[in-house]
């Protein structure tokens, strides 16, 4: 079961940005943000939890993801003062 979460991980995480890009209804503006959190976090704990090889590279890859984020968010905040 353990080598499998590496794939169930990349596959969860492709299920949500796609759910989260895709809703566009009368959805209360908070409710994709916490499911997309809600998600994420459950990715990142099955790549945690997976073997050696996709754990290094699952968390690689989400760690850039959320790094670039980051710079994205302040970039626009620095640039909106």
């Amino acid at each position: 079961m353990q080598k499998y979460l590496g794939v169930i991980s990349v596959a969860l995480f492709i299920l949500s940005a796609a759910i989260f890009l895709i809703d566009t209804g009368d959805t209360p503006a908070y409710f994709p943000m916490i499911f997309f959190l809600l998600s994420v976090s459950g990715t990142i704990i099955t790549a945690i939890f997976s073997t050696k090889i996709w754990r290094i590279v699952l968390l690689t890859v989400y760690g850039l993801i959320i790094l670039i984020f980051i710079i994205f968010a302040l970039g626009l905040g620095i640039a909106h003062m």
